[in-house]
């Protein structure tokens, strides 16, 4: 199950119900009859929500004494080892599951492959395996298909949504894992096929609505991009994401204190939003707030700490802020360590050296 999908499950009043049963029954009430899964859900609560390891791993315990051999609390179990990246003891627990086809058996299988970067075998490991499903097989490639948009393994990812569009090629969630790898690809064009297929369908979507800003951005149709962007904050107008989007495309525009604007309400509501700050420098480069850009990229790198999921361009906005400086020999190590981040070929980091360099022995 996907995160948004576990937070509308945990609302549900069925899951509350059970969760009040096992809650009343811990605090010495009667003794609830609950099943495996029933209790799995409660410590998936625990977990997720609550954020509250030993009471979800209490919970599974008991779930494990009661029915030792049920699936759910030893899928559980083993999943707690592959967070902690103990991929062959997740590996020995998986295998020792009784029920081998039980598909989050399957998929925690296919986990560890794509965890031990054997993302290609992942994908013929669920495609054989599906070979076998009879029933919700549309669920089964929609399930599948979201391990690798974890992972952000997009090409994974649309192979499995090709063979779902296939299959189910008029199911909502068929166009959504598609949309959502295509983005991932940067195919923006094809990804706006699919989105705007959701939004004939649920015009109401924020979710859907910010995919649009964003693949109008990518496709340079920005006036657009902030058109989708203003929808969805018209269904929810504190949306951080839709606000993000809007003054991205604003920057793109060149309308910087408009996009500046947009950047301190993100902020307003995130503080601690690194990559924001790395827009926000950009921002006041192109405005020559040369100090001010130093000021905000360095906040957002000691926030970043080094783990930030945009740390290559957290590194990238420092190496431009210190060449606006002068200070280019200190300006190339971060374009290294940017370089170190991950280098996808579509940053020519080699020019940007020369550049650095050629500018520096001209005293620019």
């Amino acid at each position: 199950m996907r995160y948004e999908d576990n937070q509308e499950y945990f609302n549900d009043p069925d899951f509350l119900h059970i969760l009040n049963q096992y809650e009343q029954m811990e605090a010495g009430g009667p003794k609830a009859f609950l099943d495996a899964d029933d209790l799995t859900d409660v410590a998936e609560y625990y977990l997720i929500v609550k954020d509250d390891e030993a009471r979800a791993r209490a919970c599974i315990d008991y779930a494990l004494q009661l029915f030792p051999q049920a699936t759910s609390p030893l899928i559980f179990q083993a999943r707690q080892h592959l967070l902690n990246d103990d991929l062959d003891t997740t590996q020995q627990l998986c295998d020792a599951i009784p029920d081998q086809e039980d598909r989050e058996v399957i998929f925690l299988n296919a986990e560890i492959m794509v965890r031990r970067k054997l993302t290609s075998a992942a994908v013929q490991y669920l495609l054989d395996k599906g070979k076998t499903i009879e029933y919700d097989y549309d669920y089964y490639l929609y399930d599948g298909g979201c391990i690798f948009i974890d992972y952000a393994e997009w090409e994974a990812a649309h192979t499995l949504a090709k063979h779902l569009c296939s299959y189910a090629p008029d199911w909502y969630k068929a166009w959504h894992l598609m949309a959502d790898a295509l983005l991932g690809l940067s195919q923006w064009k094809e990804a706006l096929t699919y989105i705007n297929r959701m939004l004939d369908a649920d015009p109401f979507s924020i979710e859907t609505w910010n995919w649009a800003s964003e693949a109008y951005s990518g496709s340079e149709a920005y006036e657009k991009a902030v058109e989708a962007a203003d929808y969805a904050l018209a269904v929810e107008p504190d949306n951080v994401r839709a606000t993000q989007l809007k003054a991205h495309a604003f920057l793109h525009m060149q309308l910087y204190e408009q996009a500046m604007q947009l950047y301190n309400e993100v902020l307003d509501r995130v503080p601690d939003d690194e990559a924001t700050m790395a827009f926000m420098t950009y921002c006041y480069l192109c405005m020559d707030q040369v100090e001010k850009a130093r000021q905000t990229i360095e906040q957002a790198e000691l926030l970043a700490d080094g783990n930030s999921p945009e740390q290559q361009m957290i590194y990238e906005q420092h190496a431009n802020v210190l060449a606006a400086m002068g200070r280019y020999d200190e300006a190339i190590s971060y374009i290294d360590k940017a370089q170190a981040e991950g280098d996808d070929g579509k940053t020519d980091y080699n020019a940007i050296r020369a550049d650095f360099r050629r500018r520096r022995d001209l005293g620019e």
